[in-house]
């Protein structure tokens, strides 16, 4: 740790077992921040300050550059030492200039240490740059222009206010406004802040401005909701100024983006089995998810019912609402499952609730912890279906219900209604690619397929995509001597059909492709009409061609191929739908 001489301008490194007391700023970022650099003139190494109390003789200390001054940011650095060595402390600790950022080491070191430094400060002067007092202002006037401060909307500000045991506010003009503590330090020292309107606008409860509640003992999800509305200039430090908010330390990884905040939950679980961590809904569709977007010309809505998502949030905003949400106490038996992260999701208990007496796949899983409300204790639960296996995903993220809660006979792990479960950190649906081979002796051969991007012509593999279930997986065109049609190639539809409980079965059939019509045509045409009721899959069996397809299963090893056969010779009734699936057996049928 480097502390600030508030005489001297020169900085000091010091150990933990030797640091003096301190003050310590918080503020927002503007430009021309004296930097690290700017204080460290170019004299002998053995020459630099090692500890508190020890500088070189004083003919050989050197004051700070012109250039130094000039930044706009070093009358925020004056400043805020003055005040320090008014109240009588001899260093101060600031973030802009007391950090060597171009080393990634000590960046992470001081990151992860920084809600320390922060807590174990002697006072906190927490500069509100754009506030400025006018004495011709009215007291409601100045509470507008504090609330809409810069101070209050950035992550990493949220720890600068809690960590210390006190907080003393200042305008633009280094006018005293208050303290988190509502105590008043002089008669020149007015009080437009407090700790109400502290907690008003941060969310963040009186007891834990005062001290008298320790933050750790706050749920996660409640946590979580102070940051919800913060923003970082980096979406990485978003996850990484809440570390000692939640008492964790983890590396820093710039350049993760988002996975940053999911290392984050991660750490978090480690070290708590606050089930609200899952307790968020989304505030806008995560960019990534792209099953939600509706398949061209399939003229459906609502595939966002058939998007899954991951236990874990993508961003603090999404616990906006997840405030006042407390955790269950213990169980009585003192037994519990204890959750497992792996690189590809996480295995967990949770007490699941049919979603409907129609559905068997589709579950609420109440989470184990509650919130008041008018007097009435309800619990969080999210929307859960069962895909395969113990493998689950959230749908519907978007809401957060609150439900009855479970009966007391079913509160603890060895109770009917906890389910060991495995939901993936990117769940997806079990869909079988269409693996296409030619009958041996057939004249036909593959000309192309549509969609392009899932055709693999090397391997011959049509991949599936979930958009395209209930509607056409794709066509491929096939041409040859006894293939050909006086009109046109023969081309080979192939599709997905979803069935009751998240099953599906595949199906294909064969028909003429028409001079002039592509195959792109062939797609939206015939998805559409299946999606909208126009066509069916048997209903296509009137558009045989001269050639043969027929779909047939095999399960190896547990896993399931789908095999697509085409052969010369035409089929009678058109189509085939795979049949139903077997273990270790090979099916085909035709209908």
């Amino acid at each position: 740790m480097r502390l600030l001489h508030t005489t001297k301008f020169q900085l000091v490194e010091v150990l933990d077992d030797t640091t003096p007391s301190y003050a310590i700023l918080s503020h927002t970022w503007d430009n021309e921040e004296v930097v690290y650099q700017d204080l460290q003139p170019q004299r002998p190494q053995h020459e630099q300050p090692r500890e508190p109390g020890h500088f070189p003789p004083e003919n050989n200390v050197h004051g700070v550059p012109d250039w130094v001054k000039a930044k706009k940011g070093f009358q925020k650095v004056a400043r805020a030492a003055g005040r320090a060595r008014q109240d009588g402390y001899e260093y101060i600790w600031i973030d802009t200039c007391c950090i060597d950022k171009s080393s990634s080491a000590e960046l992470s070191e001081a990151i992860n240490s920084m809600y320390r430094w922060y807590q174990e400060a002697s006072i906190c002067y927490a500069l509100l740059s754009d506030v400025t007092i006018d004495d011709a202002y009215t007291e409601a006037e100045h509470e507008s222009v504090i609330r809409s401060s810069r101070w209050f909307t950035r992550g990493w500000t949220l720890q600068e206010l809690i960590a210390p045991a006190d907080v003393e506010f200042y305008s633009a003009e280094w006018r005293g406004i208050g303290n988190k503590l509502g105590s008043k330090r002089d008669d020149r020292f007015s009080m437009l802040i407090g700790p109400g309107i502290l907690s008003n606008v941060t969310g963040v409860e009186e007891r834990v401005l005062s001290g008298g509640l320790d933050p750790q003992d706050v749920s996660v999800a409640t946590r979580m909701s102070w940051a919800a509305l913060r923003r970082t200039t980096r979406v990485e430090d978003i996850a990484y100024c809440l570390l000692g908010i939640f008492s964790v330390n983890m590396p820093l990884l710039y350049g993760e983006g988002s996975r940053a905040f999911t290392r984050l939950q991660e750490a978090i679980m480690r070290e708590t089995d606050d089930q609200s961590i899952f307790a968020w809904a989304l505030t806008k569709p995560w960019p990534h998810r792209t099953y939600a977007k509706k398949p061209r010309g399939s003229g459906v809505k609502g595939f966002e019912a058939e998007t899954l998502y991951g236990l874990l949030a993508d961003s603090p905003a999404h616990f906006a609402a997840s405030a006042g949400i407390r955790p269950f106490p213990p169980p009585l038996s003192g037994e519990t499952t204890p959750t497992t992260i792996s690189s590809q999701g996480i295995h967990l208990q949770l007490y699941l609730q049919p979603y409907s007496r129609t559905s068997s796949s589709d579950f609420w899983a109440v989470l184990d912890c509650k919130r008041r409300i008018q007097g009435l204790e309800r619990c969080p639960a999210i929307h859960l279906r069962h895909l395969w296996g113990n493998q689950y995903a959230r749908v519907f993220a978007d809401k957060l219900e609150l439900v009855k809660h479970p009966s007391l006979d079913v509160l603890y792990p060895d109770r009917k209604g906890y389910q060991s479960l495995y939901v993936r950190r990117k769940p997806i649906y079990l869909l079988p690619d269409f693996h296409v081979s030619i009958e041996y002796g057939s004249s036909s051969q593959i000309a192309a397929a549509y969609p392009p991007n899932r055709w693999d012509s090397t391997a011959w593999i049509l991949k599936s995509d979930y958009a395209q279930v209930g509607g056409v997986m794709g066509v491929i065109s096939m041409q040859g001597s006894d293939a050909s049609e006086a009109d046109g190639n023969s081309v080979v539809v192939v599709g997905i059909q979803s069935l009751r409980e998240g099953s599906t079965r595949c199906w294909c059939c064969s028909m003429v492709q028409e001079s002039g019509v592509s195959l792109e045509q062939i797609f939206d045409k015939l998805d559409t009409n299946i999606r909208e009721g126009l066509d069916t899959p048997a209903s296509l069996r009137l558009y045989n061609s001269g050639i043969s397809s027929r779909v047939k299963q095999i399960v190896r090893h547990g896993r399931r191929y789908v095999y697509l056969a085409i052969g010369d010779k035409p089929d009678p009734q058109g189509l085939y739908l795979e049949s139903s699936p077997s273990p270790g057996a090979s099916q085909d049928e035709n209908l």
